[in-house]
């Protein structure tokens, strides 16, 4: 219809002049499966804001990463669930603060998200944190950093398929701080633009049964911006 779309442009106007956000049109629609889910476009600068987190979980080094995470529903490692469930971090900054997720507790944090590519290949993920940190793409380990002494970025070349994957962290918390901001940018060539590729969208699933406030997601996420109010609530409903 005309009207969500016309509204969904003034919040796109009044993101791109706070952020620099870019907002087109879907070319593929998400899988089935992934579906309902919100799917949006990295911002120019290629930030990804946009998780869903697990509560604190006492590791082991034989845990395998939790995958296919959906919000508001258990985190499956294998066939085996982990206590707690996932929820919904859609940051209103440049970066993600899950220090609400600790409660006090010990433990992992987990933080999962869907990447959208029309065309895969090489990419470029960086993770500033305080945290020590392992990056998981469909559950293999990619990289695993010690806790630092003082604010790092870790860098990792990864290979997308075309399609859907998903990129999880697993983060120990610095004391109280569990802070990230996350970046993914064009690994193809020598010099690759510090910018994201064309056709990369991010990808959350999101509580079936559930409306979420699309209006308020878009004011709310300065990194990232829905392309579509229609299509994001259909993929609501679906």
């Amino acid at each position: 219809m005309r009207p969500p779309h016309c509204i969904c442009r003034v919040f796109c106007l009044l993101m791109c002049a706070v952020a620099g956000v870019i907002a087109r049109s879907a070319e593929n629609e998400l899988p089935a499966d992934l579906q309902p889910a919100l799917e949006a476009d990295f911002s120019a600068e290629g930030l990804l804001t946009w998780w869903l987190v697990s509560p604190p979980i006492l590791t082991t080094p034989a845990l395998l990463p939790p995958a296919n995470a959906r919000e508001n529903e258990p985190l499956f490692t294998g066939n085996a669930a982990l206590p707690g469930t996932w929820a919904l971090s859609i940051s209103d900054t440049f970066y993600n603060e899950f220090k609400s997720r600790l409660n006090g507790q010990k433990g992992s944090l987990f933080a999962s998200t869907r990447i959208h590519s029309a065309s895969g290949g090489p990419r470029l993920f960086y993770v500033r944190t305080f945290c020590a940190v392992k990056i998981y793409l469909d559950g293999k380990l990619l990289e695993s950093k010690p806790q630092p002494e003082a604010m790092s970025v870790v860098k990792v070349p990864i290979t997308l398929p075309t399609g859907v994957s998903e990129v999880v962290l697993e983060l120990v918390p610095h004391g109280e701080n569990a802070m990230i901001q996350c970046f993914m940018h064009d690994g193809r060539g020598n010099n690759p633009p510090q910018k994201p590729v064309a056709g990369d969208t991010i990808a959350l699933a999101t509580q079936k049964g559930k409306a979420i406030d699309v209006a308020t997601v878009a004011v709310n996420c300065v990194t990232v911006m829905a392309k579509n109010v229609k299509h994001m609530r259909l993929n609501m409903i679906m």
